[in-house]
């Protein structure tokens, strides 16, 4: 059955609208949408009753966007309210598509993702046909995303009270190959497996590094299956029964490789055939696509290029494609992980992210943010590139892939992890985005939502430097001292501020009971948030901040952190020393 779209639009762009239409007509044709405009009216018709069917019926509402739209009263007033709220009602998926330029970040549809790629207009891109290719192929996702969603259930209701136990990263081969994978795949978060040749073993590590920091478990046989233990046919069968996307790397050595060709690709293409939804993501590196296609003729295999295939030039940044297709991934694996959940909007998605190695899994995972190869427990920070680079790019996607899901806005967090990124994780989702994050602290679960006592959590102490006006140091003790590691990074960067506020407990550091439960967890972060949006407010234009907490207050700090100016991190290492970590930016959290 095909999914309807709806149209909203000036009239004035009725021109780029019919030029959109055009490049969406495979989907069409495809059966996969049928769209709907108001010009689609017919005579005699109730043309507000008419459109309000319709707006009320899409499955994804399409809001082309441009100076003559946001002016619309009709488009802002009417169409775009009733489309929020039936996108945060989880029952249609709204998409901005930005025509022209103009001011929408402050939109009520601000926070969604907009296309093209990074919100760039239309009339902006050097070729039109560019802008809405990309546009297109964006909604190609969203519309395999809605088909698998369409197919499943209600979450069932015991799912939480019954989690099992999952073994960590690649499962021991004889359990993850099993035939009782049914029973098993609650346990198995967003799962991608890699076909490649050996010798590009160095170059597809990087990808897999892409897909492990955005969720995805990313299988590789090199490292993640048992020396010795997996069989031709237990792979064939992890990638026809298991893995929910098959990334086929393409070199002139996978070319030449028999066992990819005679039995990765051909699993994969039988569990194409069986399950539409299932992705093929093929990258060719020093390979044409005609050296692709006709590798596939000579085989009497479905032509490879047919599933998106993105081709890696040495003209263009590498580590950027690279970025795209794990996006790409993310979104695929966690829909196929979705269905397999039976998720509807009720169904409370759940993540752990992990800077430690040997941590217990979660149970009923549907993203598992591995980043333990960049920060190797505490034995190294990553370099500011890496944040710029990986890290933060990283949550963005996940947050994007998660809002794009019509499921519940209730986000449970599993977390063992250093204290910057699990303040960047909760920067990631600030409390303009609606999330509630309920974070396991131990045997409890600390949220987001909820009222805070009245009386202050901390003793607030000021000191005056003689450095820049426009610059605070500000430190939370709760679970440690801060002052002495504190003062020696000052002395030994020189770092110039004027202002110094020390956040202590009324009887000093408690590591162990410094927080005393749940409540007065959500006290501390909207405290802190609170005196730090009141910091900016008065000049400060930069934030250092050192800190002794729990991490699982670090999430819900870092949730509290909209509306800063930026927040340098710093990491607490040996010896009472305080290293750079990262700086929370209003990029860092932006879709």
């Amino acid at each position: 059955m095909s999914i309807e779209l709806f149209y909203s639009y000036a009239q004035e762009d009725e021109p780029l609208r019919a030029e959109l239409e055009k490049h969406l007509s495979l989907l069409k044709r495809q059966g996969d949408i049928s769209g709907w405009h108001n010009r689609d009216i017919s005579a005699g018709k109730e043309w507000e009753q008419e459109i309000d069917a319709h707006l009320n019926r899409a499955r994804i509402i399409l809001l082309l966007v441009s100076p003559d739209f946001m002016a619309s009263d009709y488009c802002y007033d009417i169409e775009v309210k009733r489309a929020m709220e039936r996108h945060e009602a989880g029952d249609a998926r709204v998409i901005p598509i930005i025509l022209r330029p103009v001011d929408w970040h402050g939109a009520l549809f601000g926070k969604l993702k907009a296309l093209p790629r990074e919100g760039k207009a239309v009339k902006l891109w050097p070729d039109r046909d560019d802008a809405f290719y990309n546009i297109t192929q964006g909604i190609r996702e969203v519309v395999q995303e809605l088909s698998i969603l369409s197919s499943s259930s209600s979450r069932p209701a015991d799912l939480t009270s019954n989690r099992q136990k999952e073994t960590q990263a690649m499962p021991p081969i004889s359990h993850a190959f099993s035939s009782n994978d049914d029973t098993q795949a609650l346990d198995r978060p967003a799962t991608a497996l890699l076909s490649y040749a050996r010798e590009d073993a160095e170059e597809v590590e990087l990808l897999q590094m892409q897909l492990k920091v955005r969720g995805v478990r990313a299988w590789r046989d090199v490292t993640d299956l048992p020396l010795g233990g997996a069989t031709e046919e237990e792979i064939v069968h992890a990638i026809e029964n298991v893995a929910d996307a098959m990334i086929i790397y393409i070199t002139p050595h996978s070319l030449r490789s028999d066992f990819v060709w005679e039995k990765e690709i051909p699993a994969a293409l039988r569990r194409r055939e069986r399950d539409s939804q299932f992705s093929i993501v093929p990258i060719l590196k020093d390979v044409s696509y005609q050296q692709v296609q006709q590798q596939c003729m000579a085989r009497g295999y479905r032509s490879l290029a047919d599933f998106n295939a993105v081709r890696l030039l040495e003209t263009e940044p590498v580590q950027e494609k690279l970025r795209s297709v794990a996006e790409r991934v993310l979104k695929s694996t966690l829909a196929l992980r979705l269905r397999r959940a039976k998720a509807d909007q009720r169904y409370e998605p759940s993540i752990m992210l992990r800077t430690f190695k040997d941590v217990s899994s979660a149970p009923s995972l549907d993203l598992d943010l591995n980043w333990w190869d960049i920060f190797q427990d505490r034995s190294r920070l990553p370099s500011a590139d890496e944040w710029r680079d990986i890290l933060f790019p990283a949550l963005r996607d996940v947050k994007n892939a998660l809002g794009e899901t019509p499921v519940s806005q209730k986000l449970h967090i599993s977390l063992y992890a250093t204290l910057p990124p699990a303040f960047a994780l909760g920067y990631a989702f600030p409390a303009p985005a609606r999330y509630t994050l309920l974070v396991q602290n131990k045997d409890d679960v600390w949220s987001t939502l909820g009222t805070a006592d009245a009386s202050p959590p901390f003793r607030r102490i000021a000191y005056s430097g003689e450095g820049d006006a426009h610059v605070a140091v500000v430190e939370i003790e709760v679970a440690a001292p801060t002052a002495d590691g504190t003062t020696r990074y000052l002395e030994i960067s020189k770092l110039s501020y004027r202002h110094h506020i020390r956040y202590e407990l009324p009887n000093g550091p408690d590591f162990t009971n410094g927080v005393k439960d749940a409540a007065h967890a959500l006290t501390m972060a909207q405290y802190i948030g609170k005196e730090l949006r009141a910091l900016c407010g008065k000049g400060i234009t930069h934030i250092h901040l050192f800190a002794a907490i729990p991490a699982a207050l670090a999430v819900l700090l870092g949730h509290q952190f909209n509306a800063l100016c930026p927040v340098s991190l710093y990491q607490y290492v040996a010896n009472r020393e305080y290293e750079p970590a990262c700086t929370l930016a209003q990029h860092v959290g932006e879709a």
